[in-house]
């Protein structure tokens, strides 16, 4: 990838045939004199950006770059987006002789990014226009020199011409259509007016969609960018992170420079990394190891002893060696007896299965009943013989090594996705989807990181994305073990494809990856209108018990909830204390995910002012508990005074203090699932098995709605075998409802509810088939309201002071239907009464919105829902079946309806704007549309 324009000049003729021979030598003469006309222009041109310049051709004089002298002598220099950047002796040097030799020049973001951390003689048009190069001086880097230019000052000034040229241009069209508010000017495509009314179910004080689409362009302005060092050089095994000069250590490595041991022994284990005591100890634990352990993961592999035993690097490697040959991992195989035969209780293999000549450590191929399960991340087949990438957010950007969900960034590149470039690292052009292909599927371009940037314009809200201490977030998915837990997808196979999980809480890590690739996220905190936090506490729910480490607070086990609550707290907190962003609004411009069965119910009350957005709508303060599983009970007392929680403070600080939501702050989003579990939706063009349905021009919206036959459908859980005396699971409603349906005969009506053991077939093909479907809680939150939209059945809910997915944002009681708990034996008599009219209009209404309650992103299922439709798209359907024409797009899917939402939120946080777009009303300085307005 080049870094400059390259001149467009002396490209080799074509071949061409005679008859055009005349009109080949008028272009070719043609194109010599408007190369001489701008040559001679530059030539005696005295200003550096002359278009952007004083007195130049804008209509306004753009405003000198401010500079100043802090008192440890540093020079700053405010940059045209509103922030200082520190500059070195010569560069300041550089920059006084600029202002001294075209006094009120003006330096855009994309010249200045240049002036900062590239050749000045290659790339900063100001210098080359005021100080004359060398003609014999060449020092471009070969990868971007053009061969056919012969002279260095010809391939300087033909590149800052047309770098220049755009440059200015950018900023003529932003000045003239914000002074003239001209209404073609806006940061995102123009869209029908239609397109936002969506037959009027959105809120538009709660999600302004047609403002966030006329929204004013915010210029695109490189990324910044430092070159901080940090200790040790985070000993070769960590990443350095040039922003703070602190060092993201992988698992297994701490220190301030990842130069000190930070261990996760196995349960039991002894110094020589083997069980201490697997007779007389009966206690199971994930963790025990009947092998060796891995202590930097608490993984369990054959011993090196064995012929598939695990070899570990020697002891006087550099950190971070990997070991001679990793091993064949021994996840869930434990003895049941010891080499002499003696009995262990936690265990269920003989110990020839496991050690025996044809057992799992030694056969290449053991017997089919030796074998271990092979669940880690990076293993695949039936003998865990299958190499395979491991899972990482966005898998580093294509600019690292992915390592159990932790990226080791090549050289020059940091963060959590390896997406920010150092200052002074050249930009490198990637092949890493050369060498690895299968990247395709999954990877995507962090936009955020572009330099110089590569659109023009850019759509708020600008969301920066926090970078935080592994304990928070990498060290979950290398704790995790299992590769289906917490991430949403996997490689798999020979060929590494790419499949989901069906992990329930998946959209912790679909979410944040949605993010780092948006065009939405920013890399300068100052410019951001939100902050997202990536604490993985959904992901801790996946560990809680496996292990002594991760410990919240350190050193302590907790509950799930608990453990949670607390991490969640202290990420709190370490953004609080190391970083000035929170207490700038209180924490109120700040994004959380609650994903957890009962959300954001047990959520500190530190971190309550904040944005929590999760699937759990429930109002009703005070709240209880409603999970039927003892351990997640969040109205349990918690008490560990030893670590600062007496009893009765988690409580207090937690459940106590807040209900589980508040719409006016919050938001209720959908679940994420992978899009074949809706494959029967006729919005993915399934309208049966007809072959007569697939004839172009014979698929139409009434025989849509039509191919319904039956009245109301629920399948799934009921807690009919639970030991729950109190009914605590689904708040009892599942289990009385099925009462209901047996004494009413529902059957007979068309009315199917029961378990999956006695229901309709194939899941996705029974909602389709169904008028209405039961929306129903489970411990918390369940997918039923998804479920339903999706496949154009009408819901039907039933959960008292519970806000349902974007209730806050949708006029729900046009297109569902609410009963209240107390008239469970209304619901037969209620569907069944809801006139025609009604339902074709509820249908029409679903048809209208559907699409918001999916995410159709990222690429991978982007990819699943076209070959969905590609299966059974037919010419014409797009046209004559409704919501159709929304199947193979991003636009408006849920993650745009969040954005949408977090926009309409904007002035409530930060104030509004003046007509000048200025800032009133706000706590705090921040860069907003137009690249020269100042605060």
């Amino acid at each position: 990838m080049s870094l400059i324009f390259k001149p467009s000049f002396h490209h080799a003729p074509r071949p061409v045939r005679p008859f055009f021979f005349s009109l080949f030598f008028f272009l070719s003469f043609f194109n010599f004199f408007i190369f001489f006309f701008f040559f001679f222009f530059f030539s005696i041109s005295n200003a550096s950006f002359a278009l952007a310049s004083s007195g130049g051709a804008l209509d306004h004089p753009l405003p000198p770059v401010e500079s100043f002298t802090a008192e440890d002598g540093v020079h700053y220099v405010r940059s045209s987006s509103g922030f200082f950047h520190p500059l070195t002796s010569s560069q300041r040097e550089l920059r006084e002789a600029v202002e001294s030799g075209v006094p009120g020049a003006y330096i855009s973001d994309f010249e200045f990014a240049s002036l900062l951390d590239r050749p000045k003689e290659l790339f900063d048009p100001v210098f080359l226009q005021t100080h004359a190069l060398d003609s014999n001086s060449d020092d471009l880097d070969p990868e971007l020199s053009s061969p056919s230019s012969s002279s260095p000052r010809y391939r300087h000034l033909s590149s800052i011409f047309q770098r220049t040229t755009v440059t200015a241009a950018v900023i003529q069209r932003q000045r003239t259509a914000f002074d003239n508010e001209k209404e073609n000017f806006y940061a995102l495509p123009r869209i029908p007016k239609t397109h936002c009314e969506s037959n009027g179910l959105l809120h538009p004080s709660a999600l302004d969609c047609f403002g966030f689409y006329r929204q004013p362009a915010a210029i695109r302005i490189p990324p910044p960018r430092s070159n901080l060092p940090c200790p040790l050089n985070c000993s070769g095994a960590g990443v350095c992170d040039h922003d703070t000069g602190r060092c993201r250590c992988p698992a297994g490595f701490g220190g301030s420079g990842c130069e000190a041991p930070r261990k996760r022994p196995c349960f039991k284990m002894g110094p020589d990394k083997r069980d201490t005591d697997t007779v007389s100890d009966p206690r199971w634990s994930h963790s025990r190891c009947s092998g060796i352990c891995d202590d930097d993961l608490a993984m369990c592999y054959c011993p090196p002893e064995t012929k598939m035993g695990r070899i570990e690097a020697a002891a006087d490697a550099p950190p971070g060696t990997p070991p001679v040959r990793q091993g064949r991992p021994m996840f869930w195989c434990h003895l049941k007896e010891d080499r002499d035969g003696n009995k262990v209780g936690y265990g269920v293999m003989p110990y020839n299965s496991l050690f025996g000549v044809d057992g799992w450590c030694n056969a290449l191929q053991p017997n089919i009943s030796n074998i271990c399960p092979c669940r880690l991340d990076g293993l695949d087949g039936m003998f865990c013989e299958i190499v395979t990438e491991q899972t990482c957010p966005n898998q580093c950007s294509g600019r690292g090594e992915c390592n159990l969900g932790f990226c080791k960034c090549y050289d020059g590149y940091y963060g959590h996705d390896c997406a920010s470039r150092r200052l002074g690292h050249r930009l490198t052009l990637d092949d890493s989807v050369d060498k690895k292909p299968y990247l395709k599927s999954v990877m995507e371009s962090p936009q955020a990181a572009e330099d110089p940037p590569l659109s023009e314009f850019r759509a708020r809200p600008l969301i920066y994305v926090y970078d935080l201490p592994p304990r928070y977030g990498s060290d979950m998915l290398q704790y995790r073990i299992e590769s289906g837990s917490c991430v949403y997808r996997r490689f798999n196979g020979h060929h590494n494809e790419s499949r989901f999980t069906g992990h329930n809480y998946m959209l912790e890590t679909a979410f944040h990856e949605m993010l780092l690739t948006s065009t939405h996220r920013t890399l300068d905190p100052e410019e951001a209108d939100f902050f997202f936090v990536p604490a993985y506490a959904a992901c801790l729910f996946s560990l809680t018990g496996n292990n002594d480490v991760p410990g919240f607070p350190e050193g302590i086990v907790g509950s799930r909830v608990f453990a949670s609550s607390i991490l969640q707290l202290e990420a709190k907190r370490w953004i609080q204390n190391n970083l000035p962003y929170w207490n700038r609004t209180g924490g109120r411009d700040h994004i959380w995910l609650d994903l957890h069965d009962e959300g954001a119910c047990y959520s500190h009350a530190e971190l309550w002012p904040s944005i929590h957005l999760s699937h759990w709508g429930r109002r009703d303060m005070p709240h209880v508990s409603n999970t039927n599983y003892h351990p997640d009970n969040y109205s349990n007392e918690q008490a560990y005074p030893d670590h600062g929680w007496p009893r009765g403070k988690w409580l207090r600080e937690t459940s106590q203090a807040h209900p589980c939501y508040d719409p006016e702050k919050d938001l209720t989003i959908p679940a994420f699932f992978p899009a074949h579990k809706h494959w029967s939706s006729p919005f993915l063009g399934f309208l049966g098995d007809d072959e007569n349905d697939a004839k172009a021009g014979q698929v139409v919206a009434a025989a849509a709605r039509r191919r319904r036959p039956n009245l109301l459908v629920f399948r799934g859980n009921l807690g009919l075998n639970f030991d729950d005396p109190k009914c605590h699971y689904s708040r009892c409603i599942r289990q009385r409802l099925y009462n209901v349906s047996l004494k009413q005969e529902w059957v007979k009506h068309k009315a199917f509810y029961g378990p999956a053991s006695n229901s309709l077939g194939d899941y996705s093909q029974m909602l389709a088939s169904a008028t209405f479907s039961l929306v129903l809680p489970g411990d918390g939150w369940s997918y039923r309201l998804e479920d339903s939209i999706l496949h154009g059945s009408i819901p039907v809910i039933i959960m008292d002071d519970v806000d349902v997915v974007f209730q806050s944002v949708l006029d729900f009681d046009r297109i569902g239907i609410r009963i209240l708990e107390k008239d469970l034996d209304q619901v037969l008599e209620r569907v069944q009464t809801t006139p025609s009219e009604k339902i074709q209009e509820m249908q029409d209404n679903i048809a209208a919105i559907w699409h918001r309650f999916r995410y159709n992103r990222p690429k991978m299922q982007l990819d699943e829902t076209k070959r969905l439709t590609k299966r059974f798209h037919t010419k014409g359907r797009n046209i004559l079946v409704p919501g159709l024409k929304m199947a193979e797009t991003q636009l408006d899917d849920a993650f745009d309806t969040i954005m949408q939402w977090l926009y309409t939120r904007i002035p409530k946080i930060h104030g509004s704007y003046d007509e000048k777009g200025v800032r009133v009303s706000s706590p705090y300085k921040k860069w907003f549309q137009v690249a020269n307005l100042y605060l």
